[in-house]
């Protein structure tokens, strides 16, 4: 049966949980007091160190430079002004485009439950899509997950998906990738629930994990730095973003993108990004890719989101920057994070896709659950798809 997100609203109130606010711009806003008030007594620094990026052509110079390094933490050095800062404040009354009726009458996508056991003795490159930006890629033997969360984000984030499987039945994962620090993609919860050799992250990210998670092997890579394990190359890739998990640690721990190269197949996890310039200087130094994970989600409303968040159609645009062979959307439909229903950014993919000459074959829209051998050239099974084209 379906899981709408007003029944687990319902669910979720009833058993006294505080998931009362359907509205997320309401959420988000409630989650922005304290920065808020911050902001009232001091206002953000604009284009501290980023001045220091101009006539700077490539992002690999401002990265050898340490350009994106501040003070306190990281920022995106290209921009003059960093994300977040005061737009809070700034989009205080503006009407969202869709209703919470509106949004709340949109079903997401069933899940397609994984048989575990046949997709360990799948021998090719192969990926599942476990929904938002968790995917399992299974490759040269080895077991990959990038931002693995199984659960929800309570109070205000119920998951609007169940798993594809039991997480009790996942092996043990060679090597978890995380793209930053927001708990969407660094889920404490979930990472104690699996066996992990290692963790690739962030600057400032691996005492999140170690502090909560012992005798655990962590490994922290700034922008342009290289880590051979398993014989795979991991790169840690710049992203345009932000990062923070609770009270004044704004931008304290760094954000990326990831490159993996194994056996000569390239893969890019974009992780969570804005669409930015310097994604054709990195297909350029690092593809063709075989493979890309774009995001696609939570670009509602524009004003907050369009900084630190691809579209639809800016994924497509990303896609050919890094001279990506292949592609898939990913950061949709679990979490209802941005102002847009949750149905919305995989329609507007499918349709941007199809404009743009592209096809299923190259870039299909998996369900959670969706598994696809990425170097055959033909599309993932019927039931794996979530098209409109």
């Amino acid at each position: 049966m379906p899981i709408s997100f007003s029944n687990i609203m319902n669910k979720t109130k009833n058993s006294g949980r505080l998931n009362f606010i359907k509205n997320p711009r309401t959420r988000l806003l409630l989650l922005s007091v304290v920065p808020m008030l911050r902001m009232a007594i001091k206002q953000p620094v604009k284009g501290y160190g980023c001045e220091h990026a101009r006539g700077i052509a490539d992002v690999e110079t401002m990265a050898r430079y340490k350009l994106h390094h501040t003070r306190t933490g990281f920022q995106n050095p290209w921009l003059v002004t960093q994300p977040v800062h005061g737009q809070t404040l700034h989009g205080i009354g503006r009407k969202p485009q869709w209703s919470a009726q509106q949004k709340i009458a949109v079903i997401p996508p069933a899940p397609v439950n994984l048989d575990i056991e046949k997709f360990k003795k799948i021998s090719e490159p192969v990926i599942c899509f476990i929904g938002h930006s968790t995917v399992w890629i299974k490759i040269a033997g080895l077991n990959i997950l990038t931002d693995p969360i199984f659960g929800s984000l309570f109070p205000f984030f119920p998951r609007l998906q169940h798993l594809p499987f039991k997480v009790k039945e996942l092996p043990k994962i060679d090597i978890v990738i995380i793209s930053h620090s927001h708990r969407d993609h660094l889920d404490i919860p979930s990472l104690k629930e699996i066996k992990v050799d290692r963790y690739i992250v962030p600057l400032r990210c691996g005492s999140i994990i170690k502090r909560r998670i012992k005798n655990t092997r962590v490994t922290e890579l700034d922008w342009f730095q290289d880590l051979y394990l398993h014989n795979i190359r991991i790169t840690c890739l710049p992203a345009q973003h932000w990062s923070k998990r609770g009270v004044g640690d704004t931008n304290r721990t760094l954000w990326a993108g990831w490159f993996l190269e194994v056996e000569g197949i390239k893969i890019f996890f974009a992780g969570d990004s804005a669409y930015f310039p310097f994604f054709r200087e990195i297909g350029s130094k690092f593809g063709p890719f075989d493979l890309a994970l774009l995001p696609i989600g939570a670009f509602e409303p524009k004003w907050l989101m369009g900084p630190v968040h691809m579209d639809p159609m800016e994924a497509i645009c990303a896609a050919k920057d890094l001279r990506a062979k292949r592609f898939i959307p990913i950061h949709w439909g679990t979490f209802d994070l941005g102002d847009e229903p949750v149905d919305l950014p995989p329609k507007l993919f499918s349709k941007a896709r199809d404009d743009a000459g592209f096809s299923k074959e190259i870039a299909p829209v998996l369900r959670p659950g969706g598994l696809w051998r990425f170097m055959r050239d033909e599309p993932p099974e019927p039931k794996y798809l979530y098209e409109w084209s």
